[in-house]
């Protein structure tokens, strides 16, 4: 979740006793697009563009893990890399930024 408490995405896996290790792309979900008239739906990546999926900007987040019914909870934070010459503010805007654009783009 963000620091809203807003789920960001879910994921769902069946599960074994023993150690598990789940890695997140640190991307939100991409557009909803419907085919394209003459889509050649059959053949997977033809007529699919897809715009780029929004990238979680620094901040905190709770990670939620639910396991039989019970939920555990750790809070995180991204941090800018420190080679980036863009502000928190610039990443924020540019996340918005795109997430506008998958919003708009969304059939």
């Amino acid at each position: 979740t963000d620091a809203g408490g807003e789920i960001i995405q879910q994921f769902s896996t069946s599960t074994r006793a023993g150690t598990s290790r789940f890695l997140w792309d640190m991307r939100y979900p991409g557009a909803r697009l419907s085919p394209p008239a003459g889509a050649l739906t059959d053949v997977p990546g033809l007529d699919r563009w897809r715009p780029a999926r929004p990238v979680a900007p620094p901040g905190p987040y709770i990670v939620r893990l639910t396991v039989d019914g019970q939920a555990y909870e750790q809070p995180f934070e991204i941090r800018k890399d420190p080679k980036l010459k863009a502000s928190d503010a610039d990443l924020r805007a540019q996340f918005q930024f795109t997430v506008d654009i998958r919003d708009r783009v969304s059939g």
